[in-house]
């Protein structure tokens, strides 16, 4: 296992996450949505890597007792969106091998998290889209500027390529699958 990392799990927030889904649900079902992904992704973080440095970054106060109560450290995010969010984790966190992880990744395993660590250069996660980017692993914690949103697979591949290192795409169906939309729900199994 990778003796020094940082796992940064990113957060919208409990009642501002899953907002593609208002229309399928009820604002405290999706609240209890965002919490069973956030706390069952720390869960399997802690699981495979009980020694790294674990992190949330988010907006929403609310998040930070989660954060607690799984013995993740909480990085109150300041500014307005996930790249700003991520920046200011990245300023945070120490100097070593950082994988960036969706909270909403209800497939995800420890394999996945495993290989995301392990890996020498830059591992790029993509959706099962192939447009959108679910995880990254970085040598350190900002080796390249954060694109997320539509088309943040091409951007992070170009950022990467600038580097010079090695960079590996990394298509594994717990990564792949992100929750967003009325048909991804009939997917999620553990969620009433």
């Amino acid at each position: 296992m990778a003796e020094r990392l940082n796992i940064v799990v990113p957060v919208k927030g409990l009642h501002d996450g899953k907002s593609r889904l208002s229309g399928v649900l009820a604002d405290d079902e999706r609240v209890e949505l965002n919490r069973f992904l956030v706390e069952r992704t720390l869960d399997l973080i802690e699981t495979v890597f009980p020694n790294s440095h674990r992190w949330i970054v988010s907006p929403d106060p609310a998040i930070q007792k989660i954060a607690r109560l799984s013995g993740t450290g909480f990085i109150p995010q300041s500014g307005a969106g996930l790249n700003e969010g991520l920046a200011e984790a990245a300023a945070a966190v120490a100097p070593v091998r950082t994988v960036y992880v969706a909270a909403d990744l209800p497939e995800l395993s420890a394999e996945n998290i495993i290989e995301l660590a392990h890996v020498p250069g830059i591992a790029i996660a993509p959706d099962e889209r192939a447009s959108g980017t679910n995880a990254l692993s970085l040598p350190l914690p900002d080796s390249i500027g954060f694109g997320f949103g539509p088309g943040s697979l091409s951007v992070h591949k170009e950022n990467a390529a600038a580097t010079g290192l090695m960079v590996e795409i990394v298509k594994r169906p717990g990564l792949m699958f992100d929750l967003d939309t009325k048909d991804d729900l009939s997917r999620l199994e553990g969620w009433r």
